[in-house]
This record gives C-alpha cells, structure tokens and sequence, in this order.
C-alpha cells in the first residue's frame, strides 16, 4: 500500500476497539517500547476503553489514527493535562506504525495531527518519552521539531536491561 492511499483522521467512537486492538498488537510486537505489559491492558479493556472516550468527550485528548482501505494501519494519542495549571501542556503517548506501514512517513504525519489538535486547544508544549535505543521515532520526532530536555535513566526494565528513555518538548 502507498502513502497516498492512507487518511490521517482524529478517532471517533466507532473507531475504539479497533484502537484497542491495535495498541495491544503494539504492547505485544515492541515490549520494550512501551511502559504497558498486554496482559494488564487487556485485562482493563473497559477501563482502557472508557479513558478514551472520556478524553475525546470532554476535549482532554484525541487519538490520530492512519487509515487505510484495510482499517487503522498507525495510531499516536495526545491528552492534556487535567490541573487548571497544567492544562497548555499535552503529552504524546502510544506512537505505533504496523511493520509493513513504516517508512511512508505515518509517524510524522500522525505528530503533524497531534500538534494541530494542540494548537485548536490552546496547548502550549507537547512533550513526550522515547526509548533512548529507538532511532528511528527519535528521528522522526526530531524532524517535527521536538528537542531532548532530559534522560530518565534506567525508566524500563525489559527481558534482562534497564532502558533509558529521552524526555523530548516541543512549543506549539
């Protein structure tokens, strides 16, 4: 499939068990990607589920999903945060693209979404955490603009290592 065939939309109710489903396949291909293990998603389905819906309601998150003419082929959620004082910044979370999507330009597509559903939101900064080993969404996140402001050393522990994670920003 080409890049072209492939729509960039915000997520819509219909669309959420397909997302579950497709963050579950992303726990379950990258471990050490994610802080989630698939078995605590899956066993919280509703709980899961019903955050979503909660912050695409109230205007506290989105979902920015690809779409393809076989289903969601990527996905990249944001959600601000709830404290009065808090609320300009936004964090980028569950960034997955299906192994024979990649290297289309889904993922900088999808952040390109993200950054629009923040500036139609009065957020400030979006911030986000990558796995320091995982050049190629750094890549991507450097590209779109995002700069590193920390290391959280040791942040994951999977299948025997300690994992840093980069803590990146970026202004809106």
């Amino acid at each position: 499939m080409k890049r072209n065939q492939v729509t960039i939309r915000e997520a819509q109710d219909a669309d959420i068990d397909a997302l579950f489903e497709l963050h579950v396949e992303a726990l379950r291909r990258h471990p050490e990607a994610f802080a989630a293990e698939p078995e605590q998603v899956e066993g919280d389905r509703s709980g899961w589920t019903g955050r979503l819906r909660r912050n695409i309601l109230t205007g506290m998150g989105a979902i920015c999903l690809a779409e393809s003419p076989d289903g969601i082929v990527a996905m990249s959620g944001i959600f601000r945060r709830a404290l009065l004082k808090m609320q300009h910044t936004a964090s980028i979370w569950g960034m997955y693209v299906r192994p024979e999507w990649r290297g289309q330009g889904l993922g900088e597509r999808l952040i390109v979404a993200n950054l629009a559903w923040a500036r139609r939101n009065d957020v400030r900064n979006v911030r986000l955490a990558v796995v320091a080993d995982n050049g190629s969404a750094i890549r991507c996140y450097l590209k779109q603009g995002f700069t590193v402001y920390g290391v959280e050393p040791e942040a994951l522990y999977y299948d025997g290592r300690y994992l840093d994670e980069l803590w990146m920003t970026r202004r809106v």
